[in-house]
Order: structure tokens, then sequence, then C-alpha cells
């Protein structure tokens, strides 16, 4: 299914009547806390929901902080809640110095299971603190009846569950308090905000007074005092009125918002529930008497590993969904504040499979068809299902064959691909020669035993003669214009911009030809702008259109006839590589090889190679076949946003900590010995200051077995906007291996850190890292490698001096921008290819490529026996 824009995760509701209502309140000059709409606020929800009293708050977290004030805790006493919960749940009472006692999770809706409460309850025991997970309402019943019998106190965490009921009982109002949010997240937004709602009038004085500092100033506003003082503890909990005029305008309509969250709701629902009776995912589940407002949609899959596939796939076709809370008790803060009680059975393991979709109000039907068309097609190329025995989910591999002789089923599966394009081919059914082509050659760069193939390129050139394109390309090139073409369309780490910058600086015009899926690129589309460029969008890439992303780049080409044409492509873009193939003798023609270590097509689509250090110039020599006259280097840089907000670590930092930073796709980290996890186990075990945090995607398993040995000190996330920022917040980096991540290398030198490297045979930051040697972080032994990093450990005074030499290491956008100038217009570079034994570098690449691609064949051999059996490759 086509689908031509970025379907973001959540876009917050912007009313007209919004915008007004906060003109209005600018004009009356009512801008702080508790004027006209305000109150207009909370007489609304006190009248929709039944509540004793509302009051507006500056944020859901300062509602839950409000209610752990009132509920009088003292340092010492119990309260009880979820793990799988938002962190403020938690700091509310922690900050008044409670115990958290988390309790194990239902796997069917996500809430606390309240059959387990009751054994969890202690003398000390307090508050009951139920979170009502996505806006679907937890046992309400049950966990009332046994704060009576234990003279508890509930505090409702229904920040996601604002017009959402249970058993006809809106949430936030059947415990003793309840707290919503209103960041823009959530359902309805006043940009950060929440309420507090008290169900009790005998707590609605204090309430007030704690929400105004401390001092009984609401009763003064009210003529009940003739002068207000502080009388209690307190602070400022009360938001803007301008916050409140755009939060009013929501209310007047919830209704109807409500009524269109739910639709989008039931939508995926029935759309995907054919996969869940499938056994491939589970659906949430609203039990009988419960409401939903439609806050989230979730699915489950088989796994963490397969939730991490699945996220990037939609992410690479311009869907965002994302997973959710990391457990608390398994957080450093977790575990200092905190313990759990009885089994973790489904918290940790369900909230590992966890899937949220995008879900908001800009979200059109089209849209959910083509996130669930997308989803079912992802799933569908994966072996395996899920059966569920009671309420556990286990993984049943479909795949019959043995997997043992990997190297025997890859040559029979290329083997395959091969003689179906032979076929094709007798059969002059060149859309399909060009789809064989695009499978085959995903599946060699998945495998990475080769570089190249010559029966694949001999069945591209022939397919630039047989199949034959009408457009003229006019026999003289504009001056001056450049062709830019964007296989991927995301540049999540500023690889485009780059280029695209220095054209601009260099006084080129751009053409900049991208897949209409692209992500949302504004730094691009700024340079476009500035510089006078355009944009051509082209048909979304899949192995099925191979000739029409063909005929539609040749034909911008032609309509342009630039002068220069580059092309970042990606390893299996025959129609990409055809049009570049076609424009020989027409325009100059520039490769940017970025992925140097992998197989790619297109050796005859370009007249220059340009690669960024002499590795790739080496495999592109001997193993590519290139000419080296076709091969120049061109290093690159890494892009900063020093604007972009940092998010936090997900640790509280203690006075002494050292704060460990490694990352990228866990692949790289994958040799037989296991020598990137010893050398971690080794520092870790060594320096018990050293807190490890890793980045990235794919399988965690032996990072997880690090954060089990080492409790409180192994941290575990996914990939961040802020990556420049975090780095910048932490104080030694080490690069993974085998596979060296080249431009988070570069990142970590630019935020100061030095990147600390281990490789047996040659210096894989060569050409990353201008001043790799005089900063002594390339190490061929693990000892010397360890003895490096307490020297950095013990002795921060070298480590500061050492970072800002790092920094200095890294090519500079000046120095870029001027070396592609001459590229361009002399054909010469200022950084010469030098010969280096790559072989050192490759034998470990490719060892942890086999173990990569074990897993991805046992998928696909089962992928290709349905096929076969269908008749279909």
């Amino acid at each position: 299914m086509a689908h031509s824009s970025f379907i973001p995760f959540n876009q917050p509701v912007c009313l007209a009547a919004s915008i007004a209502y906060m003109t209005d309140a600018a004009r009356r000059g009512e801008i702080r806390g508790d004027f006209t709409y305000g109150k207009k606020c909370s007489a609304w929800m006190e009248q929709r929901f039944g509540a004793e009293r509302v009051l507006l708050t500056p944020s859901g977290t300062d509602a839950l902080e409000m209610a752990a004030i009132l509920c009088d805790i003292h340092p010492g006493d119990e309260v009880i809640l979820p793990s799988f919960t938002f962190s403020s749940t938690a700091n509310a009472f922690a900050l008044r110095g409670a115990r958290l006692v988390f309790v194990d999770v239902r796997p069917d809706t996500m809430n606390i299971d309240e059959r387990l409460i009751e054994a969890a309850v202690t003398e000390r025991t307090r508050v009951i603190v139920p979170v009502h997970y996505g806006g679907v309402a937890c046992e309400m019943d049950t966990i009332m009846d046994i704060a009576r019998r234990h003279h508890l106190l509930v505090v409702e965490d229904a920040a996601q569950g604002v017009m959402a009921t249970y058993k006809g009982r809106a949430l936030g109002t059947i415990g003793d308090f309840g707290c919503y949010s209103f960041h823009e997240t959530k359902n309805y937004s006043m940009g950060e905000g929440g309420a507090l709602v008290i169900n009790h009038a005998e707590d609605v004085a204090r309430a007030e007074i704690i929400r105004e500092k401390g001092t009984n100033r609401a009763q003064f506003l009210q003529g009940q005092v003739d002068k207000y003082t502080w009388v209690d503890i307190g602070s400022s909990f009360l938001p803007s009125d301008l916050n409140a005029a755009f939060l009013y305008a929501q209310l007047e309509q919830a209704d109807a918002i409500n009524d269109e969250r739910r639709r989008a709701w039931e939508l995926y629902r029935e759309l995907l529930q054919p996969l869940a009776d499938a056994g491939r995912i589970e659906l949430p589940v609203v039990p009988d008497g419960c409401r939903h407002n439609g806050h989230l949609f979730f699915i489950k899959v088989r796994d963490i590993e397969e939730r991490t596939a699945l996220s990037a796939y939609l992410k690479e076709h311009g869907v965002i969904a994302i997973f959710h809370y990391i457990p608390l008790h398994s957080t450093s803060a977790g575990l200092r504040y905190g313990r759990f009680h009885g089994e973790d059975r489904y918290t940790t393991r369900e909230s590992s499979r966890l899937l949220r979709l995008p879900m908001h109000s800009g979200l059109r039907e089209e849209d959910i068809q083509y996130i669930a068309g997308r989803i079912g097609t992802f799933l569908s190329h994966r072996g395996g299902q899920m059966s569920f025995v009671g309420s556990r989910c286990e993984a049943r591999s479909a795949c019959s064959r043995d997997t043992s002789s990997l190297d025997a089923q890859a040559h029979d599966l290329i083997a395959l691909g091969k003689q179906k394009i032979k076929e094709s081919v007798l059969h002059k059914e060149w859309g399909q020669v060009a789809t064989f082509i695009a499978i085959l050659a995903n599946w060699m760069y998945l495998q990475n035993a080769v570089r190249t193939d010559d029966f694949l390129e001999r069945h591209i050139e022939l397919l630039t003669r047989k199949v034959h394109l009408a457009t003229a390309v006019p026999e003289k090139p504009n001056p001056g214009v450049v062709l830019f073409y964007d296989f991927f369309g995301d540049d999540l780490r500023g690889l485009v911009l780059i280029f695209l910058r220095a054209l601009a600086r260099l006084g080129y015009q751009i053409v900049y030809c991208v897949g209409r899926n692209h992500r949302a690129l504004p730094h691009i589309e700024a340079v476009l702008a500035d510089s006078g460029g355009k944009m051509v969008e082209l048909s979304p890439f899949s192995t099925q259109t191979c000739l029409v992303r063909d005929r539609e780049l040749y034909a911008a080409m032609a309509a342009y006839a630039p002068e220069i044409a580059m092309m970042y492509t990606g390893p299996h873009d025959v129609g990409g590589v055809l049009a570049f193939e076609r424009m020989a003798g027409h325009t100059r023609r520039y490769q940017l090889d970025l992925t140097d270590h992998a197989f790619w097509l297109g050796r005859n689509a370009f007249d220059v190679c340009m690669e960024f250090r002499d590795f790739g110039a080496k495999i592109a020599r001997t193993e590519r076949k290139i000419p080296a006259g076709k091969l120049i280097k061109q290093r690159f840089y890494p892009v900063i946003d020093k604007t972009m907000r940092f998010d936090g670590l997900p640790f509280e930092r203690q006075p002494g900590d050292v704060v460990l930073f490694s990352g990228g796709s866990v692949y790289k980290t994958m040799d037989r010995a296991r020598t990137y996890y010893r050398i971690v186990d080794a520092i870790l075990a060594q320096h018990p200051q050293v807190k490890f945090l890793y980045a990235g995607g794919g399988s965690m398993v032996a990072l997880g077995q690090l954060q089990h040995r080492y409790p409180g000190r192994v941290f575990l996330m996914a990939e961040r906007q802020d990556f420049y920022q975090l780095l910048c917040h932490c104080d030694l980096y080490f690069s993974t291996y085998p596979f060296v991540g080249s431009l988070t290398a570069q990142y970590a030198a630019m935020a100061g850190l030095v990147p600390i490297t281990y490789h047996p045979g040659m210096d894989p930051l060569r050409d990353l890292i201008i001043d790799a040697d005089a900063l002594g972080c390339v190490h061929h032994t693990i000892p010397s490698l360890l003895a490096f990093v307490t020297k950095l450990i013990e002795h921060p005074e070298e480590r500061a001096r050492l970072g800002q030499r790092a920094r200095a290491s890294v090519v500079t956008e000046a120095q870029f921008t001027e070396n592609l100038g001459r590229i361009l217009q002399r054909g010469t570079s200022v950084w010469p290819i030098e010969d280096i034994d790559a072989i050192n570098l490759l034998a470990p690449i490719e060892e942890a490529n086999n173990i990569h691609f074990s897993s991805i064949l046992e998928q696909f051999v089962k992928m290709q026996d349905d096929q076969e059996s269908s008749g279909r490759f």
C-alpha cells in the first residue's frame, strides 16, 4: 500500500478556540493561576466527573506530589504500586521518604494485579497507587475493599485516564485522590499540566494550602480570613491561566475528541485481529465494566528482539512506534528506594514485548490501514509463531531445516534466486528480474560474505538494454546543477546533510531526489530553501517497484540535466542503480560509499567512488574490482545539534560515578570469543564506580547478562535523538568490537570523550580520528586497553586533557567542504588513499556477520519454504 507521509507517534490537539482563549486571557491580563479559564476547567471536570474538587496543577507529576503530601507520608512508610509505570508515580512518594513496594502486573491490561496487593501489605503500608494504564481501569472494587479493610488510602494515577470510566465512575474519582495529566502526549493537553482530584470534602482546605506554597491564600481570596500566612508545607502548584485557556477549548470538545480516538482504537483492533487470531501478536484487553478513552494502542510481539526489529522496520517506512516504561524496580533509583514483592512473573517480560503504535487526533483511517499492513508484511517475513500455555508466551520455531550448515543453505538460497532470474529473463519478465535482483542483493548484504556479484551486475546491465525509457536526456548538462539521490530519506546522523551543506556553500544548484515516504527532514529542507534548491519526491521504494524508481529517477535526471549526479544508495536499490547506469556519458556520477564493509550493487553506476577511509578503498579495489583510478577519499564529520534538549540519564548520578558509554546495533559486538563483553566485564569488575550505559538495538541477551551480574550499574536503552548531549554527560566511551562505529566514535570525540578502541590487528580509527596515535586510544591487546582505562578513571585531569585533544581530532565542516570542492572541480583530494592490510579488520567483522546472519537465516528459510510451496520465491 503506497503511503506518502510520515506518521508521528503523537500529535497534540490544537484548536482554533484554544488560541482565541489564550489571546483573551492575555488581553485580560490573566496570565497567572486561578483566573477565568483555570476556574472554568476545574468547574467543568467537577461537574462532568462528579468530583468533590478538582485543582489544576502545572503537571501530572505535581498532582501526584500534592497527593503524597495530603496522604501525610513519613519516612519509612510503605506505598504499594506497580513497577510498570512512569517515574513520577514513584518519585512523588519517594520524595516524602516512603519505601516503595512494587507488585507484579496483569499481562492482559498491564495494570497492577489486584490479587497480589493484599500479600504485600504490612504494618507500615499507608497507600495503594493503582495506575490506569492506557486509560483502562484497574480492578478498583477489589483495591478499594483491600484499602478499607486495612485502613489504607488510595491514590489513583489516572494520568492517562481522563474521560475513561470503571463501572460508570470516572477514573480519578474512585479513590481518595486522583491525578490527571494534561501533558502534550495526553488526549487533552495544555502543553504541560495536570489536575488533582479530591474526593473528600475534608481534604479540600489543606489541598488548597499545599497548592499555594503552604499559605492560606485561597481562604483569604474567598474572604474566609483577613490575611494570609504560611501555615503548612507546600509548593507552587498553580499553572498559568494561559495554559488553562488552551486546555478549556479541548474540554468543550471532550466528547468529540474521545469518540475520534476510540474509533481509531477500534479500527486498529479490527485490522490487527487476524494477526492476533494467528498467534503472531497480542492485542490490548478491556475488561467488562471498563470504558477506555483510546489513549494508546499497543501490540505485544514475541520478544524484545522482534519488538526492536519491528520498531526499526516501521521507522524505515515512516511510522514511529515506540516501547514504554522500563520497569522501575530494575532501575538504579528503584533498587535504592524500593523492593519488588513476590515474583516478577510478567512485569519485565511483558513490558519487553510491548510496542505502542501511533495514536493521536491527526491519525487518518488510511494511516491506520497503512500501519496495520506494514505490521502484517513484517510478520509474514519472520518465522515462528507464539503459542500460549496459560498466560505464558513462548516462541516456537517454525523452521524445520537444520541450520547448522550456514554456508550451504545460504548457497542454496542464492542459487535458487539466480535460477529465478534466469527463468524470468527467458520469459522477458523484466520487472520480475529487477525484483529478484533486489531480493538477492538484500540477502547478500545481510550475509555479507561477498562485496559484489558478477551475475547480478551483468543482469543490471541487461536491464538497461532491455527496458527502454522514452525520456530523452539533453545533449549538454546544465553547469552548476547537482542531482543528489538519497535512497534512505531519513538522515538520522546527518550524512546527507553534510554533503548538501557543502554543495550549497560551493554555489551549486541542488536537486534533491528522495522517496515520498521520507522522514521529516527540516535541516535538509532549510538548506534547499536557503540555496534555492529543489526537492523531487519519488514513489516509495519496494522490491516490487524497482523499475518505477528507475523511470522516475531517470526522468528527473532528464528534466534537470545535472552536471553532477551523486548517489547515496542502499545495497538492493536496483532502480536507483539502473537510472545512474543509464546516465553514463551524460553527467559526472559519484557514488558515496558510506557502508564500505558491506555488499552493494552498482559497480558500473558511477565514474568516481568517494571512500571515507582507506579500509573502504582497499575493499573496493580488491573485492569489488573497482579500478584505483575511480576511487577518491573524502573523510566525513558528524553533524552536531547543540540546541537539542538533553533528556537525562536513565539513572541518578551519584558523586564519584564514572559513566562509560557504548552503543550501536548489538550485532557489532558479536564474535565467538565474546571479546567486547569480556572487556566490559573486566572494566566493571575492576572499577566499582563505573556505570555502563549501552544505547542501541538488537538482541540484548549478552548485555542483559552483564546487567544481571552488576545490578544497578548496567543500563540499556534505545538510540536517542539527543545522542551528542548524552555523550556530553558521560565520562568514557568504548567502541564496539569487532565492528567499530565510525560516526559514533566521531561523536564521542566531539563530546570530549577519548574513543577507547580495541583491535588486535590494526587501527580502525584511521581516517576517522586524525590524532588517534597521539590520543593513545587504540589498543591491540586487552591488558593495555584496561591499563589505559584505569589511567583515565584514576586521573580525571588526564581524561580532560585528552578529551580536549579529541575534540580537535575530527575533520571540520570547512575542511570537508573545501575538499569536496576540490574533488568535484579538480578531481583530486587532499587526503591520499593509502594501501593497508584490510584482512585484519575484515576477518572479525565477517565472524560477527556470520553470527548475526545465522539468526536471520533461520527465519528466512521458513519464509522461503512457505513461498516455494505456493509457487513464489
